[in-house]
């Protein structure tokens, strides 16, 4: 009788034991699940964010060189206040292939040049598979001061194009490296359990 009763408080503790070690281990699973799922979204959102900032550097720097280099070109034009010369620079401006329009306005922010008036970035942006990029510059005298300001619009698919050519070679090589790793990583494993036996003999010996 004896016997059995302990028999039965082994048991009951056993399952108690088992019960909680399950329970534990669900928890566990629980917990790197929801950090698994927490990382996943963190990373898509960091990989939002730096997909923005990329293309926000990649088409900063062309388009601030371009609008310093021509507001220093158009400059005498302007101060001339000669409209004909204004159109002429900015039609040469207009051969870059990065550039869209060119738009100048006077000091007091009223459009000058080129006329007629270049459509507006809303009417560009339909146009084109990526928004345009904006720019604006001031155009300044001898003197320092302000006399008027430069509008670049930038085609943000020209100035992308190189970039993302370069990325994408960049992407077929990780991608490379990674299937390499695996298949080498497969091979070492499969050498490694093939010649376990013969190891642990070895080592026995």
């Amino acid at each position: 009788m004896l016997n059995h009763l302990e028999s039965e408080r082994n048991t009951h503790n056993h399952s108690a034991s088992h019960s909680a070690y399950t329970a534990f281990k669900r928890l566990i699973h629980t917990i790197i699940m929801a950090t698994a799922v927490a990382l996943a979204v963190g990373l898509f959102l960091m990989y939002q964010q730096y997909q923005t900032h990329w293309v926000d550097v990649q088409t900063a720097q062309p388009g601030t060189s371009i609008s310093k280099q021509y507001s220093k070109i158009l400059q005498p034009a302007l101060i001339a206040q000669d409209t004909l010369q204004l159109e002429r620079l900015i039609a040469i401006a207009l051969d870059e292939p990065a550039v869209i329009s060119l738009s100048v306005f006077d000091a007091q922010g009223v459009y000058i040049a080129p006329l007629p008036k270049v459509d507006s970035v809303v009417s560009l942006a339909r146009e084109r598979n990526a928004p345009t990029s904006t720019h604006v510059e001031k155009i300044i005298d001898d003197a320092g001061k302000v006399i008027g300001y430069l509008h670049v619009h930038i085609d943000t698919d020209v100035v992308l194009s190189s970039p993302l050519t370069l990325r994408q070679q960049l992407w077929l090589i990780i991608t490379a490296v990674v299937v390499l790793a695996l298949i080498v990583g497969v091979y070492i494993t499969r050498g490694f359990y093939k010649f376990r036996p013969w190891i642990t003999k070895v080592f026995q010996s």
